[in-house]
């Protein structure tokens, strides 16, 4: 009897793709967050 592999090497591809999409989007949240704190910190103690 021969097993099937659960998913395709095509499949894992994919999957790893959306995994570091992901990754990469949470990211570029972050550091856009990070800079917009910094502007608004700025602001609030008149540097800007």
């Amino acid at each position: 009897m021969l097993l099937q592999p659960k998913h395709s090497p095509q499949e894992i591809k994919q999957s790893i793709f959306v995994a570091w999409k992901q990754v990469l989007d949470t990211s570029d949240r972050a550091s856009i967050q990070h800079a917009a704190t910094k502007v608004t910190n700025m602001d609030c103690f008149g540097m800007l």
